[in-house]
């Protein structure tokens, strides 16, 4: 894969399309996620490849392996606890979201 990408700089992937890739590898083509988690890992140690949230990529990639839970759903945990500050759409406690929608039974009381 590496050799495909250009020298010169690195190209860059979100931690966004990880979590979709993954996603669809884990119920679409049904990858164990021992597979899956390799994929990630060689994304991560790839020179050519600047990774969004590496840290937290890796941490959730981790959970992954240890079969604690789905890479997405150990990404969003990951990114709530060493930003909380800064990902109050993520947050569970309702003070930091912003409005309700209208037909969200939250919005009635």
């Amino acid at each position: 894969m590496e050799r495909h990408l250009p020298e010169a700089s690195p190209s860059f992937i979100s931690a966004v399309v990880i979590a979709g890739t993954t996603r669809g590898l884990e119920r679409a083509c049904r990858f164990p996620a021992t597979k899956i988690a390799a994929a990630i890992e060689r994304l991560l140690a790839a020179n050519r490849l600047l990774v969004e949230k590496a840290q937290e990529v890796y941490a959730a990639m981790v959970a992954l392996q240890d079969g604690f839970c789905a890479f997405a759903d150990a990404l969003i945990g990951v990114v709530e606890r060493l930003h909380p500050d800064r990902n109050a759409s993520f947050s569970s406690s309702p003070r930091k979201r912003g409005p309700k929608p209208l037909g969200s039974p939250l919005a009635r009381g």
